[in-house]
């Protein structure tokens, strides 16, 4: 709420209980306040409970281990509600998981906690096959990699952990086929479950190791991690069952009652499996991957492309280059010609300038010649009459 508020109305319906109402101030808001997810999309472990508590006292371990540890994801569901009956369970069963380290919320079917002590008792009180229908629903709707359930013989001889047993048993062995309860293959499809386990299996075991010191839970080992949790079933203390991996309803013992992956060498319900997560970021880097390589394929294409445009214009350059050489040389030639010719009319000039000088000199010499003749002549005429005017004086 805004800082500074001091009064909150809250509007409630008539079909809604308040338990319990928290206020926190400003600041980091406490482990325990609940902020659940919606339930998973696809599981990693699916796990089976009866009741609201026998997921602390039997299969707890797989709780704390894989949701809390290694944060797989982990949805829980239940044969029975207590929505119509003791809703504090409801609440104390919230509580419980969530100390373990759940963190989807978990899924309910309709049906009512009704004592049975046989198999055979429990088939007087529920539909079995109504049972195995929601089992089934579960799983499809889910698509575990790993299913876990309670001991096929009700641990301590329940007659609903029994009912539940056989009805994950039948369901793992059918659902993957398209005519068993085919409502739901509408709804989901079918799937084939690749693991499943049962509390206390007599068959192919594994015992988990629940005394290490957890750093995720405070060095708290998942024995007390389950202990603490158990304690929040208020309700529930005045029963003689307790959380321990030392007596004959250990929590730390299952066996596998299906494989599609092949058996187990060590005591780990994921040998053999990727998470979805995994699967996810290993999808996310091959996409990645095929997005890197088309995009280097492109930039390759590209510098193919431009790498050939290169050598077109290379060629081009070079076509030109040749061309343009023999036009220089063409034109050079040419040049060449033009000027051979200049010089041999301005050879040609000069050799008739040469000559008409000659001719000029020679015509001026004859010029000359002829003055000087006729000079002579003149003078000789002259001569001529002075001497016939001496032979007539003389005369």
């Amino acid at each position: 709420m805004p800082e500074g508020t001091k009064e909150c109305k809250l509007k409630i319906k008539d079909s809604i209980v308040m338990c319990d109402i928290f206020a926190y101030g400003k600041g980091s808001i406490p482990k325990k306040v609940q902020r659940w997810e919606e339930p998973c999309d696809k599981a990693d472990i699916l796990v089976f409970s009866t009741h609201a508590d026998d997921e602390i006292l039997f299969l707890g371990g797989v709780l704390v281990q894989y949701a809390g540890v290694e944060k797989l994801n982990v949805q829980l569901v239940y044969m029975t509600t207590y929505w119509d009956a003791q809703i504090i369970r409801e609440h104390e069963k919230l509580d419980g998981i969530w100390e373990t380290g759940v963190r989807n919320y978990p899924i309910n079917s309709e049906f009512p906690d009704l004592y049975a002590t046989s198999y055979e008792g429990a088939l007087t009180v529920y539909n079995e096959d109504e049972i195995k229908g929601f089992v089934t629903e579960q799983i499809r709707r889910f698509k575990p990699q790993v299913v876990v359930t309670q001991d096929v013989n009700g641990e301590y001889g329940h007659g609903g952990h029994q009912l539940l047993a056989h009805a994950v048993m039948d369901s793992v062995d059918n659902s993957m086929k398209e005519d068993y309860f085919p409502e739901s293959v509408d709804k989901y499809g079918t799937f084939d479950v690749p693991k499943t386990y049962l509390h206390l299996y007599s068959e192919k075991k594994i015992k988990m190791n629940l005394r290490e010191k957890l750093p995720e839970f405070g060095d708290r080992t998942a024995i007390e991690v389950m202990q603490d949790a158990y304690k929040l079933h208020v309700s529930q203390q005045w029963c003689w069952f307790y959380v321990s991996d030392e007596y004959e309803y250990s929590c730390a013992d299952f066996g596998m009652y299906r494989t599609t992956v092949g058996d187990d060498t060590g005591n780990d319900m994921m040998e053999h499996l990727t998470s979805y997560a995994e699967q996810d970021r290993i999808e996310e880097e091959k996409r990645k991957e095929e997005e890197a390589k088309k995009e280097a394929e492109r930039l390759a294409s590209l510098q193919d492309a431009e790498k050939s445009k290169k050598e077109e214009n290379s060629k081009d350059v070079k076509k030109d280059a040749g061309s343009s050489k023999k036009t220089k040389s063409y034109d050079s030639t040419v040049l060449h010609i033009v000027i051979i010719i200049i010089l041999v009319i301005i050879a040609a000039i000069i050799v008739l300038l040469i000559l008409h000088r000659r001719l000029e000199k020679k015509k001026t010499e004859k010029t000359a010649c002829c003055q000087k003749k006729i000079r002579l002549a003149a003078r000789e005429t002259r001569l001529l009459k002075t001497y016939k005017k001496l032979d007539i004086i003389r005369f």
